[in-house]
């Protein structure tokens, strides 16, 4: 059965387009679209959706107010598409509940890219598969002492596990998701943290210094050649292939690839693509 979606746009032209492109997804069936913050509370209590693709900038109420309303009355998993393209909004928009955040393009440029069409259908597909929602849930339990709740294990089950480096890889919700875990996790860490999500160009660095708001970490955009060191979260700048990470000498050192022509890298491929290398001599 297809998982249910509401769309919320202003726009009765991309409202046409948007039906027009999830009406090829075997996956998702629109059973709604609103024009307004209003129309789209409405929609959400009398058709149940499944999943929401919502604009920010609708009447009546923004689309701020109605992703709140949604988190705290009918969660369900969030996507925003818009213009508001600015790193606070996105962020703000995050932070409110939104597990995914798709930046609008004009229409004409809707209307006649096939790349943005099987991105926008893809990430919607996603985030209704995943079925997460990060807001309107039971809150998870804050750090005690600075220390995440943790089980205990034997000596020789920690050494199995003891890692040299951690990473996080991830999609459609990732943002949201990696600002909950970095907020979760012990004040200090033993090892680099590094964190490759599916970002387009110019939001990574804007990510990385949200991150270390929110956070109070040591938090940065990552640089080719750098040496990781622990106690410290790198974040895969987008536009990029996905890094190589090598240890020599007894050191971790990030590799950046080549700009890519995919504009949704770094992770669009999943966490096969982060290679971490570790040669012999």
């Amino acid at each position: 059965m297809p998982y249910r979606l509401v769309i919320v746009d202003d726009s009765p032209l991309y409202r046409l387009r948007l039906s027009q492109i999830f009406a090829a997804s075997d996956k998702l069936q629109i059973v709604g679209l609103a024009g307004n913050g209003r129309e789209a509370i409405s929609m959400i209590q009398a058709r149940r959706p499944d999943v929401l693709l919502l604009d920010l900038d609708i009447p009546e109420l923004d689309g701020f107010s109605v992703l709140r309303w949604t988190m705290q009355h009918a969660p369900i998993p969030v996507i925003v598409c818009s213009g508001q393209s600015g790193s606070e909004s996105i962020f703000e928009a995050l932070e409110a509940g939104a597990i995914d955040f798709i930046t609008k393009p004009q229409l004409r440029h809707a209307i006649r890219s096939d790349e943005f069409a099987m991105h926008l259908r893809v990430r919607v597909e996603t985030a209704a598969e995943s079925k997460t929602v990060l807001a309107g849930k039971r809150p998870a339990k804050k750090p005690v002492n600075g220390k995440v709740g943790t089980t205990p294990v034997s000596k020789s089950e920690s050494d199995i596990f003891h890692a040299g480096i951690v990473a996080i890889v991830g999609s459609a919700g990732s943002p949201a998701c990696v600002a909950h875990i970095i907020g979760l996790l012990p004040e200090r860490l033993a090892t680099p943290l590094v964190i490759a999500i599916h970002m387009p160009r110019g939001f990574t660095r804007s990510f990385a210094e949200h991150l270390a708001r929110v956070s109070r970490r040591n938090v940065g955009e990552a640089v080719s050649g750098e040496v990781l060191n622990p106690n410290r979260v790198y974040v895969a700048p987008g536009g990029h292939h996905l890094p190589r990470v090598d240890r020599t000498r007894g050191r971790w050192r990030r590799g950046i690839g080549s700009v890519a022509l995919d504009p949704h890298r770094p992770s669009r491929q999943g966490p096969d693509d982060l290679r971490l290398d570790r040669p012999h001599a």
